[in-house]
């Protein structure tokens, strides 16, 4: 089956896969993303941050020693101060991350709630199942695509490692400010480069995974046949086209009775809206019927805009049953429609004389 599954995947097979949490994404994504904007947060504001830390730091160590009495209680607040003052100076960069780590989860699709994925299965709990899935063709692929991660961040590494035990005697005896820096640029560099080389490799694997997620969803012509067959006996989808339909139809009233001669009424249960074109038809034509609650509101439409309403039971049924929507009437109800009509013309003439 899965070699004739030649077809693009519906809308609805889409969203089944969708709520079974079957989506085409990568965790490694939002968290390389992450880790990168972390790097780069803390590279512009290291400066500001350790600016507020030193001078925070002088201010605690001068209060410490002219505080003749350091008490534990002391001590403590002390240490909360600093951990409030390490706290708001992260903020910036805490909310940087989520932002970063939300986008990238919107960029593979979205934020989902898959609550058929939170089901407990047996297969999950099962040792054997999970050391199969551990030592099988899954497995080793990603132990593969580990090692040679692992390789790709230390070639990327090498050069600027080396560099630096090139450059470490020369620290010998240097200020400490100036090593700080030395190895503060050494531990970025790093960073950015492991970061970029697992960014790198999320966006290739997440590429691969939608791939396989694209092919997996594919459908063969029988399957598309039966969700179609599927949606057309669905009780809620009747009702959607019920309801579209009856909007129509509620629309085509109020354009078309008004335009009518008459509308033929049972009185209440059926009423039919005729009109009478001489230059284009030969015989009457009807624009619109209905029955019951929609025969109301022709009656409405058309005592809103004075369209004469004559009551004939037989010719209504026979109207109502007979003649669809659009269609000129039969030519055995012509003697009793023009009756109606020539009744209806002859008022009409009463009225403006």
């Amino acid at each position: 089956m899965a070699t004739n599954r030649t077809e693009k995947p519906t809308p609805k097979r889409r969203e089944d896969a969708r709520k079974k949490g079957q989506i085409a994404r990568r965790p490694e994504l939002p968290a390389a993303v992450g880790f990168l904007t972390a790097l780069l947060m803390l590279r512009t504001l290291s400066d500001s941050m350790l600016e507020h830390i030193t001078v925070f730091m002088t201010g605690t160590m001068i209060h410490a020693g002219t505080d003749s009495a350091l008490t534990p209680l002391v001590a403590s607040k002390m240490l909360m101060d600093a951990l409030a003052r390490l706290a708001v100076l992260a903020l910036p960069i805490i909310a940087a991350v989520l932002v970063a780590g939300i986008a990238s989860n919107f960029a593979q699709g979205g934020l989902t709630f898959t609550p058929e994925a939170l089901k407990p299965r047996g297969d999950r709990f099962n040792p054997l199942s999970n050391l199969k899935n551990a030592i099988g063709v899954n497995g080793a692929i990603q132990f593969v695509k580990g090692i040679l991660v692992i390789a790709a961040i230390v070639g990327v590494c090498y050069t600027p490692v080396r560099e630096a035990l090139g450059e470490s005697p020369a620290l010998v005896g240097a200020p400490a400010p100036h090593i700080m820096k030395t190895v503060g640029e050494l531990i970025y560099q790093l960073g950015l480069r492991a970061g970029a080389v697992i960014f790198i490799v999320s966006i290739l694997d997440y590429a691969y995974g939608w791939y396989r997620h694209e092919k997996s969803l594919k459908m063969s012509k029988q399957e598309i046949k039966d969700e179609f067959r599927q949606q057309e006996g669905d009780p809620m989808v009747k009702g959607q086209r019920r309801r579209a339909a009856r909007a129509m139809l509620q629309r085509h009233i109020a354009t078309e009775v008004p335009k009518a001669d008459v509308v033929v009424t049972n009185p209440t249960h059926f009423a039919v809206a005729l009109r009478y074109d001489r230059e284009n038809y030969a015989a009457p034509i009807v624009v619109a019927k209905g029955a019951d609650d929609i025969a109301r509101r022709i009656r409405e439409i058309a005592k809103a805009n004075e369209v004469p309403i004559v009551e004939n039971p037989p010719l209504a049924r026979a109207l109502y049953r007979t003649v669809e929507i659009g269609r000129l009437i039969p030519p055995d109800l012509f003697r009793a429609v023009a009756e109606v009509l020539a009744y209806v013309f002859r008022q009409r003439a009463m009225r403006e004389s």
